[in-house]
């Protein structure tokens, strides 16, 4: 509850991205890794599907990822996984400096670690309202037959805390 932290970071095209710049709208931000080929490609799929569940509502909805490995931080890592799940403009993925990326990990308590070469991070999913709140959190070992689940999930959240759809 209470306020989502702030942030400015860089998407994959070498723009400067606020959370503050969404406020109106309702956000769902992930920490994904831009190497994993496991759970953060389908953390996207059922963000991607929450919105289109939406329907026309889907358009007050922006899609956040935020670089959750510490050893891929360049704007061509996000770029990159962007281009390979389809999801180049269908989101804003986030990068910036190690230091950068610490700040926001720690400001959301999503642990990041490095074992034996392998990026583990907690499978965070957040929705935040378009006044600026943490409405919820979601943390989730997906499988593909889960990826429809968490889509319905995120829009049912979604849908509690956009104004035109409370009340319909």
């Amino acid at each position: 509850s209470g306020t989502a932290p702030g942030f400015t970071l860089t998407d994959q095209f070498g723009q400067q991205v606020s959370l503050s710049s969404y406020r109106g709208k309702a956000v769902i931000r992930a920490f994904n890794d831009s190497e994993c080929k496991t759970v953060c490609p389908l953390t996207t799929a059922a963000m991607v599907d929450a919105k289109a569940m939406l329907g026309a509502a889907g358009s007050q909805v922006q899609l956040l990822g935020i670089e959750a490995n510490p050893k891929a931080t360049a704007i061509e890592d996000v770029l990159s996984y962007s281009r390979l799940h389809g999801m180049l403009y269908q989101w804003r993925f986030l990068t910036g400096s190690l230091a950068q990326l610490k700040i926001v990990w720690n400001a959301y308590s999503v642990g990041v670690t490095i074992t034996e070469n392998q990026i583990d991070h907690e499978p965070a999913v957040f929705v935040i309202a378009p006044d600026g709140r943490l409405a919820r959190v979601y943390l989730a070992q997906l499988a593909y037959a889960a990826v429809p689940q968490l889509g319905q999930l995120l829009a049912a959240e979604v849908a509690s805390v956009l104004p035109e759809l409370r009340h319909s």
